[in-house]
């Protein structure tokens, strides 16, 4: 899920700062996410520690994707990196929030 991701998202900004957003990413998800205390990250979007996950654990793996969309938004803005994540994800429905 995250290699696709990765192989767009280097184009645009190179997969050390991919990498840099994903670690940080991990460590906002364990803050909210005790289960994810043994899962790390890597390079070229490795995330060690979810092999043989639980339901459980596996749902809060979500907050990692949720939290590095959130600082790749930051960093590039919402319509870009909404975008880029379409792109790579095309089964990702995004819904925008009424203004």
């Amino acid at each position: 899920m995250l290699q696709r991701l990765y192989r767009e998202l280097g184009k645009l900004i190179g997969s050390l700062a991919f990498d840099v957003l994903l670690a940080r990413s991990v460590v906002l998800a364990r803050r909210e996410h005790p289960a994810l205390a043994s899962v790390a990250s890597g390079p070229g979007a490795a995330l060690s520690g979810l092999e043989g996950a639980d339901a459980s654990l596996s749902a809060s793996a979500l907050g990692i994707v949720f939290h590095f969309v959130e600082l790749l938004v930051a960093l590039i803005g919402e319509d870009l990196a909404l975008r880029l994540v379409q792109d790579a994800w095309p089964a990702v429905v995004v819904e925008e929030e009424p203004r």
